[in-house]
């Protein structure tokens, strides 16, 4: 039996960085170090979605760099790279903000256990968020929506219905 040809990637480690409270760690043991501001260890699956979402651009960022990411690597060079990098795959720069949002979380989790000096994350890694416009129907559209027959359309007519009607239908 042949072996199926695999290029060699580079080696990243996932070293475990501090979890936020209420996470599962690699072992499936439930984290108790930390806890959310407020004294309560419940985690919205958001807040667990977001993070883990961070742990995949880092590891893509990882990859791509050919280096691993230790804690005493978060500087400023690396905080324009990672900007830089996120930028690059088109990311919007609310989604840019949001990740050093969360990269500096970490790195403030991990000045409390001791494990980074988080001065250099405080002043250099600034977070900046765009203000986007958020366009809604109004209550008379959606009520004509709402009220709009669709049993006359074939497979419920709602895509002819989204394209007649200038409604956004999966891109």
């Amino acid at each position: 039996m042949r072996k199926r040809y695999s290029p060699k990637r580079p080696k990243v480690s996932h070293r475990p960085m501090p979890y936020e409270p209420g996470q599962w760690d690699r072992t499936g043991q439930r984290n108790k170090q930390r806890k959310k501001k407020g004294g309560t260890t419940n985690i919205s699956p958001g807040t667990i979605k977001s993070y883990k979402g961070f742990r995949s651009q880092l590891a893509a960022y990882q990859k791509e760099r050919l280096r691993i990411i230790h804690f005493a690597d978060l500087t400023i060079e690396f905080y324009n790279d990672f900007r830089l990098f996120l930028t690059d795959k088109r990311y919007s720069p609310n989604t840019v903000a949001r990740m050093i949002k969360i990269c500096k979380t970490i790195c403030y989790a991990a000045e409390q256990l001791k494990l980074l000096d988080a001065g250099n994350i405080r002043s250099g890694f600034e977070v900046i968020y765009r203000d986007v416009d958020n366009v809604y129907l109004t209550d008379e559209r959606i009520n004509e929506l709402y009220e709009y027959d669709l049993s006359d359309r074939p497979g419920n007519g709602t895509g002819t219905f989204l394209h007649h009607h200038g409604e956004r239908a999966k891109r």
